[in-house]
């Protein structure tokens, strides 16, 4: 990332990270996208690189700074898109994370934002930490990588998600692995989707108490009465 940005700068408009193991599940779960790179590496980059000016050459820049990753051992292998099927072949794959998690199994999903520097850190320790409490789960990640917005995906055989109780038990336990990781990585538990009703209770569980004071005063000052989205987070009829 830090030798795409410094060659290409504000072209580098997405850089998308997946799981050997989240493409896998796509593989194995929604046959109608086909991978078209072979699952030999970790981990895998989609980059794509836009510019508002009109015949701009991007492929250079690009194809340069992918060369000079892979001499300097930062990347196994390059596959560039030499048109927009081929484009549209690779976007198929991340497109089809969600679709291809439902299928794999019982989906528990987080949202979890961590500095840059930590998120090597991050997902090495929240993996061990998952399949050491919960073995039979497949760990799968994918996110923004430049935002440090890995999503942490566990999926469970949904033949032993019959009991609600216990399955309830069972989230609530990879849950608080996750949340507790992303807190030692200096980050939050949310980047994107937001708190509301359901991860109310992970924020209280993890987040600083100051800073759950800082936002009732920011929504107190914002809306004194209480009119707007009431009880998301700070629960029923708390302003």
């Amino acid at each position: 990332m830090q030798h795409l940005r410094g060659a290409v700068g504000d072209r580098l408009g997405s850089l998308e990270i997946m799981s050997r193991s989240q493409i896998e599940a796509i593989a194995e779960s929604v046959p109608h996208v086909a991978i078209p790179f072979e699952l030999t590496t970790p981990w895998y980059l989609i980059v794509e690189l836009t510019d508002t000016l009109a015949g701009v050459d991007l492929d250079e820049p690009l194809g340069t700074v992918l060369a000079d990753a892979m001499e300097a051992g930062l990347a196994e292998d390059v596959i560039p898109a030499s048109n927009l099927a081929q484009a549209k072949a690779i976007w198929a794959v991340r497109h089809s994370v969600s679709e291809g998690n439902k299928r794999s199994g019982y989906v528990v999903s987080h949202d979890s934002v961590v500095p840059l520097e930590r998120q090597a850190a991050f997902v090495n320790n929240v993996e061990a930490r998952i399949k050491a409490a919960v073995p039979h789960a497949n760990v799968v990640m994918h996110g923004h990588i430049g935002d440090g917005n890995i999503h942490v995906v566990a999926l469970i055989d949904r033949a032993r998600c019959q009991d609600p109780a216990a399955t309830a038990a069972l989230v609530a336990e990879i849950n608080a692995i996750v949340d507790d990781e992303t807190a030692a990585q200096g980050g939050a538990i949310s980047a994107e989707h937001g708190i509301g009703v359901t991860n109310r209770g992970r924020l209280a569980r993890v987040a600083d108490p100051l800073d759950i004071e800082l936002m009732r005063d920011i929504k107190r000052l914002l809306d004194p009465e209480g009119l707007m989205n009431p009880g998301k987070i700070f629960g029923a009829g708390a302003a």
